[in-house]
């Protein structure tokens, strides 16, 4: 199991934001299919507080919620 620290997720997420993410992940600014309980929680927690929500993905499975402002 990979162990994704908050620099390389925040890394991610920015890069996508730039356009220079890596194919290897994807990034979803809705709920995923495959979204589970927590996942749905981590997002209207973060909803609740005003941001923005996306996900990232990799080999179509959730490594990470971020909530984000512009």
């Amino acid at each position: 199991m990979i162990c994704y620290t908050i620099y390389i997720i925040k890394k991610i997420f920015i890069e996508h934001l730039n356009g220079t993410h890596e194919v290897e992940y994807k990034i979803l600014q809705e709920i995923p299919e495959n979204a589970d309980k927590n996942i749905l929680s981590s997002m209207a927690e973060l909803i609740e507080d005003g941001k923005k929500v996306a996900c990232i993905l990799k080999d179509s499975n959730v490594i990470a919620v971020v909530g984000y402002k512009e």
